[in-house]
């Protein structure tokens, strides 16, 4: 956190900026492993990245067309398989 302060005979002002450094582009991300582009039947992992300061929470639903959406992992760090 900074803080830009100003002032003058007339009053004071001032402003706080928050900011977080952090080494996830954007704060977010997945990853397919091991291949960017799996065959079918071959097993794959996903991982959802997320910096702790931004996102608290994460959770994976798997979408199917033929179903509605259901819940497969939540946790503040989650693999699906």
């Amino acid at each position: 956190m900074y803080k830009c302060s100003a002032d003058n005979k007339v009053g004071k002002d001032q402003k706080l900026i928050y900011f977080y450094v952090t080494t996830i582009p954007e704060g977010f991300s997945v990853e397919l492993g091991p291949s960017e582009e799996p065959l079918e039947q071959e097993e794959v992992s996903l991982s959802c990245i997320a910096d702790n300061y931004t996102y608290e929470q994460l959770t994976w639903y798997r979408l199917d067309p033929q179903v509605t959406a259901h819940l497969v992992q939540t946790g503040p760090t989650g693999n699906s398989s």
